[in-house]
């Protein structure tokens, strides 16, 4: 007799099939991998098979006992598993970088330069701000967070050579939502997204994961352009001027 039998499972999201008539049999000691493309349904099959979700339709035995309408139980885990704790490093970089950030746009000169540039580069420039010098610092400031974020990021995802455009979609889309030029509301943003991905996966298919912040994207561009934490507007010539206001000028830039 097999240890454990599945027998003609079949699982429905709505109107989604995700399993649909899977059969197998593992006999004791054996090995057997589930091997097929994102969205196939093999996370689908673990969830049914450790009865994480219920399934629609078949029959889950295991050791000649159906596993059928048992509740799942979890394990007692220590509160800081090596997963936990490289979720907190990466949270505790993230706040530092944010608070980096904030107080050197506030508080030093360079950053309210680079500010002034952003909100008018042409009246910033004549206010006598280095506008080139800026844009350059600002490009090389970005490249260094994104490789130290690349570096925190990696010990906790499978990085591997193609995996940059779907975390450019999701950083751009973080990036929109909470409001260009806001760290503070792009942090939010993205801890939304990651809750908003996670909902999805536990009620849908995994494969259905990717397309939330597509989804997320085009309703943000659709019908709040300026993000849900966008700043009220204000003069752009009225906030470079309190910007450079107290900047050392040189008066032989044109």
């Amino acid at each position: 007799m097999s240890l454990l039998t599945v027998s003609k499972l079949t699982k429905h999201f709505g109107g989604l099939t995700a399993v649909n008539n899977v059969s197998l049999s593992i006999e004791e000691g054996e090995i057997v991998g589930l091997i097929g493309p994102n969205g196939a349904g093999k996370t689908t099959i673990f969830n049914l098979v450790s009865g994480f979700i219920v399934p629609s339709s078949g029959d889950v035995t295991f050791n000649g006992k159906s596993l059928n309408g048992l509740t799942r139980t979890f394990p007692v885990v220590p509160p800081f598993t090596p997963m936990v704790r490289r979720i907190l490093w990466v949270l505790g970089v993230s706040a530092v970088i944010v608070a980096a950030l904030t107080l050197f746009f506030r508080f030093t000169t360079v950053g309210r330069a680079m500010r002034a540039c952003a909100d008018d580069r042409t009246a910033a420039r004549l206010c006598g701000v280095n506008d080139r010098g800026m844009v350059t610092l600002s490009f090389m400031l970005s490249a260094g967070i994104g490789a130290l974020a690349g570096c925190v990021i990696s010990p906790v995802t499978q990085t591997q050579y193609d995996m940059g455009a779907p975390l450019a979609i999701k950083g751009f889309t973080v990036a929109i939502l909470g409001g260009l030029g806001n760290s503070m509301a792009a942090v939010a943003a993205g801890l939304f997204l990651g809750l908003l991905e996670s909902f999805t996966v536990s009620q849908l298919a995994s494969a259905y994961k990717e397309v939330v912040a597509i989804v997320v994207l085009l309703l943000i561009l659709v019908f709040r352009p300026s993000g849900l934490f966008a700043r009220r507007e204000t003069s752009r010539g009225h906030q470079v001027l309190h910007l450079v206001d107290d900047l050392p000028i040189d008066p032989g830039r044109e």
